[in-house]
C-alpha cells in the first residue's frame, strides 16, 4: 500500500513534500524538497516555518541568505549537496549539538 502511495501521489509544493517526508518518513523526498525551497523566489511563510522542524528552517534561511548574498558561490545542481550535508550532521549520533550546515570557507 505504502509503495503505492509513494508511486502516485505527486504534492503540489516543495514544502507539501517536505511535510510528507518529515510525516511519513519518505526520506527520498526531502533533500530534494529542501533543495526546492532554497531555490524558489519567495520566502517561507510563517505557516509554513511554524510547520517545519526548526532545523529545516535554519537550513533554508542560510542556504538561501548565503545564495542572496553570494558568499556561497554555487550552482542549483551543488545546493542538494548542500542539503544533504547538513541532513548528514544533523543525524550523526551522539556528537552532541553540531551546526547544521558549514559555508565551504567555514570547515
Amino acid at each position: 500500500m505504502r509503495k503505492l502511495a509513494l508511486a502516485t501521489i505527486k504534492p503540489p509544493t516543495p514544502y507539501d513534500r517536505l511535510i510528507l517526508a518529515r510525516t511519513y518518513s519518505v526520506d527520498h523526498w526531502m533533500v530534494p524538497a529542501l533543495s526546492a525551497l532554497c531555490e524558489r523566489t519567495t520566502p517561507l511563510t510563517l505557516y509554513e516555518a511554524l510547520q517545519m522542524d526548526i532545523e529545516d528552517v535554519v537550513l533554508v534561511a542560510t542556504v538561501r541568505e548565503d545564495i542572496r548574498s553570494h558568499k556561497l558561490r554555487i550552482d542549483a545542481d551543488d545546493i542538494s549537496r548542500h542539503v544533504e550535508a547538513a541532513r548528514a550532521v544533523r543525524l550523526a549520533s551522539g556528537q552532541g549539538p553540531q551546526p547544521i550546515y558549514h559555508k565551504e570557507g567555514d570547515r
